[in-house]
């Protein structure tokens, strides 16, 4: 009782934010996914100068009590949950192995391996950090063994791999590069979990750089298994799929997103890009959705294609292109300084990247993007959403 107060708490000072008032009930977009996930071969990438490394997201109240029902599965995996869904961003936002090694011992799960937790700070390659859990839970009439696999967000160089989609430089790939490396990463070391347990359930979860992988390790492990005792649960989650890939559903897979955050529209939707699974819309703020919708779309004309996002340099002194300039990439991997406070690039009042800059890292922006992207605000309108529904 004394964690579900907190969690209250947590919840109405959250509310009083502006970006919670006011706010429609959610929406659920089923989006159509890929049938094949040809596994590309990465190339070398030009690394922009390193950002700043963002503080860790504060991660949200636990919700669970430790007994053995407190991870709340649905009768169905296809069934959306919010209790689950709250459970799920609790589980999966401890940035630090330790921390996630606690979270799971007070679901009272245990830790079966940490992965990837040794990444240097500099690597900005594409995989994944994250924590396997298990746990007996009563399903079905019986106990069944559960999985847990809880993937972290960005962290260290990790954000230039963020926006590093298209390593093949291929233009006509039809995922997010970045993430499906990620994923097929994860999966490599998921599969001998799987096969030395009986009937397994299984709960994937992820936030933001965690969130992109998830998705696509969902799509990867219902090819495999189907969809059944399959739970995937996304938050803040990046585009993921594009093209011919975005044509079967894959209704076990939810995605919360907030409109008011960035996050969820990279890669540019201009070049095609959703994500696989169902996209639940949380209630935020219409007017301050609507202007991220138009500053994000102030990148389309910059990248027309996979070439241009990696190869045109525009101008920080005014509109068009330069040498001298950055390119869509180089400005992105840039722009997340302003996510920890560090320093921005100038940019003329006409630059092409004008738009984008004041909506995402200008005076006081920076920290009102961040906090539109954290765990905690994602917790606070999950749980508002439940009580619209």
């Amino acid at each position: 009782m004394k964690r579900r107060a907190a969690l209250i708490l947590t919840f109405l000072c959250l509310l009083a934010l502006s970006a919670c008032k006011k706010a429609p009930a959610p929406t659920v977009t089923p989006t159509p996914v890929p049938t094949a996930a040809p596994k590309p071969a990465p190339a070398p990438v030009p690394t922009p100068a390193p950002t700043p490394t963002p503080s860790p997201s504060p991660t949200p109240a636990p919700v669970f009590s430790g007994e053995a029902d407190s991870i709340p599965l649905p009768a169905s995996s296809e069934e959306y949950s919010a209790s689950l869904a709250m459970t799920a961003i609790t589980l999966c936002t401890d940035h630090g192995k330790d921390a996630e090694r606690r979270v799971l011992d007070v679901a009272g799960c245990q830790v079966l391996k940490q992965f990837r937790y040794d990444k240097a700070p500099e690597d900005t390659g594409h995989t994944c950090a994250w924590t396997l859990g298990k746990k007996t839970v009563p399903f079905g009439g019986e106990d069944r063994t559960l999985l847990i696999a809880a993937i972290r967000g960005t962290d260290g160089g990790e954000w230039i791999s963020n926006f590093d989609f298209a390593p093949s430089r291929d233009e006509d790939t039809q995922y997010a590069e970045n993430f499906l490396l990620c994923a097929q990463d994860v999966l490599t070391d998921l599969q001998p979990y799987l096969l030395r347990e009986e009937k397994p359930l299984l709960l994937v979860c992820g936030h933001s750089r965690g969130a992109a992988c998830a998705n696509l390790l969902g799509v990867l492990l219902d090819r495999e298994l189907g969809t059944k005792d399959i739970y995937v649960y996304t938050f803040a989650t990046p585009t993921t799929l594009r093209g011919e890939a975005l044509k079967e559903a894959y209704p076990n897979v939810f995605n919360l997103l907030n409109p008011c955050d960035a996050v969820t529209l990279v890669p540019p939707p201009s070049l095609g890009f959703g994500r696989a699974g169902q996209d639940i819309l949380l209630p935020n703020n219409a007017e301050t959705a609507a202007a991220l919708q138009a500053a994000m779309a102030s990148l389309d004309p910059l990248v027309p294609s996979i070439a241009a996002y990696y190869g045109d340099r525009h101008s920080l002194e005014g509109p068009g292109l330069s040498d001298r300039g950055m390119t869509a990439f180089e400005f992105l991997c840039r722009l997340t300084a302003g996510f920890g406070g560090g320093e921005l690039p100038a940019v003329a009042p006409d630059s092409d990247f004008a738009p984008l800059l004041a909506m995402l890292g200008g005076e006081g922006a920076g920290a009102s993007a961040a906090m539109q992207h954290m765990p905690v605000t994602y917790l606070a309108m999950i749980l508002a959403a439940s009580k619209l529904s």
